[in-house]
């Protein structure tokens, strides 16, 4: 793979251009085929994400057939190597992200980052289990293409950024407002119930509308307020966000605090019910002797219809019994008004 002449653009820095910050993938959200991806198993693994290329194309190549002919698979999906990634990070501030730095030898990406156009997806081998990814990720490739109508990120939370601290014109401006309408619409996937309308425009003191900062003397737009508004804005909603992760902690100890209490009552009814048991009449005293005790209550917790017929037979077949007079009396009496035996599993005496 070292050999094909696309990647030769990674060992020759004059081709590259900016550097571009990218969220590459949002953590512990579920991602594709609704798959959980934990932050736990990016972690291992995340310095390889500075050694897979960045393709641009439509689609993403088939893994296998890369790795065999890279040039043939490109082809196939009429895509290019554009760049690589550099400084990949996990961010565990606010939500946790897999994060860092694409570098492009193609100058057009920039200008599609610039005019909102270009938006990523990461290609990767993992194991999955019960609808999550359950081992370390092993990183195969970026895949960079441009938006369209019915080609959308699975996660809207990635995306390309600018570095540059300048003025917004209008093409960064409509790459910021397209960012923010796709953290806004995961967001509102995945909680419903956050309000995430604008707030209502005040009034000054003159009773007045507020107005937007006015040109500055260079005739660019004074970006101040705005990126204030932005941050309080990013605020908030992590603030929501953090909110709702608390509720959900809250139901989940509650939830497991019902299940103990359920457990603890549980428990007391079996040991009421062994206790009556073990003073029942028609229990001899050697199934409860020792090591016996155990094996009699297995088999009553296990099998109680079937210990009751064997103790109730028993009592038929030998009314003296082992207990001395008290159980003869008890036997005796039962003996005196019934023919045959008590048949636990139908719950009926039954004539021999």
């Amino acid at each position: 793979m070292a050999d094909d002449p696309e990647l030769q653009h990674f060992s020759n820095a004059e081709h590259l251009n900016q550097a571009h910050g990218t969220i590459f993938q949002t953590l512990n959200r579920r991602g594709a085929r609704d798959t959980f991806y934990g932050a736990k198993w990016f972690e291992p693994t995340v310095d390889a994400w500075a050694k897979v290329p960045v393709i641009y194309a439509q689609e993403h190549p088939d893994m296998d057939a890369f790795d065999h002919d890279p040039a043939a698979e490109l082809v196939r999906i009429k895509g290019k190597i554009v760049g690589k990634v550099e400084n990949p990070r996990i961010s565990n501030t606010g939500h946790p992200r897999l994060m860092g730095d694409t570098r492009f030898n193609d100058p057009a990406m920039d200008a599609m980052i610039a005019a909102g156009e270009l938006s990523l997806s990461t290609g990767f081998r993992a194991k999955a289990k019960n609808g999550a990814i359950d081992g370390p990720v092993n990183p195969h490739h970026v895949l960079a293409f441009k938006e369209g109508a019915n080609d959308l990120p699975v996660d809207l939370g990635s995306g390309f950024l600018n570095k540059e601290r300048r003025s917004m014109g209008d093409d960064e401006k409509k790459q910021a407002k397209g960012f923010f309408a796709r953290l806004k619409a995961k967001v509102k996937e995945e909680f419903p119930d956050i309000e995430l309308d604008e707030p209502e425009v005040k009034d000054d003191k003159k009773g007045g509308e507020q107005r937007p900062p006015a040109d500055n003397h260079n005739g660019e737009v004074n970006d101040t307020t705005n990126d204030q508004a932005g941050k309080a804005e990013i605020e908030r909603l992590q603030t929501e966000l953090k909110n709702k992760d608390d509720a959900l902690k809250a139901k989940d100890a509650e939830l497991q605090d019902m299940k103990n209490k359920a457990d603890a009552l549980e428990k007391e009814r079996k040991e009421a019910a062994w206790n009556e048991f073990k003073n029942k009449s028609y229990v001899p005293k050697g199934y409860l002797h020792k090591d016996n005790e155990a094996k009699t209550r297995e088999r009553f917790e296990k099998d109680r219809a079937g210990l009751l017929e064997e103790l109730l037979n028993k009592k038929d077949a030998n009314p003296g019994g082992e207990e001395g007079s008290e159980e003869v009396e008890h036997k005796n009496k039962s003996s005196i008004s019934t023919v045959g035996r008590w048949d636990a599993k139908k719950g009926e005496w039954v004539e021999d």
